[in-house]
């Protein structure tokens, strides 16, 4: 049976974590795809707000662009102690992959993983309400 540990309680080895990291990368840019996706019909949008006679100030409007501001801004917040962690990941396999708690630190880093869960949640509460639009 699967259960859910801690990331502590799993041992960091420098050249898996770089895998991972390097895998996690790839993963991002595909995200970063989708996210340019989204930000770039963004004229597209005016003007379907002013065709379909919709005011700027309808409160759905008002924060789905804020959501997508909040989603955007913890992202790349999230995403800098995530890229220190790559970092030192490859400075230790370029060392003789020693094992390292600072790296342990780095990859259970609180702060990176809420900032990056908030962003995730930004997303998909935007997503749900682009789909279910109050009228």
């Amino acid at each position: 049976m699967w259960r859910l540990e801690p990331v502590e309680a799993f041992e960091v080895v420098p050249w898996r974590a770089l895998a991972l990291f390097r895998l996690t990368t790839l993963v991002y840019a595909l995200i970063s795809t989708v996210h340019n996706a989204v930000l770039f019909p963004h004229p597209f949008g005016a003007w379907l707000v002013s065709a379909e006679n919709l005011r700027w100030g309808d409160a759905w409007l008002t924060w789905g662009l804020a959501l997508l501001v909040i989603s955007l801004a913890l992202g790349g917040l999230g995403g800098r102690p995530l890229r220190q962690a790559r970092e030192l990941a490859e400075r230790l396999v370029t060392l003789g992959d020693q094992r390292s708690p600072e790296l342990r630190r780095a990859v259970a880093n609180p702060v990176g993983l809420a900032l990056n869960y908030g962003s995730l949640a930004a997303s998909l509460a935007l997503l749900g309400l682009m789909i279910w639009k109050p009228v």
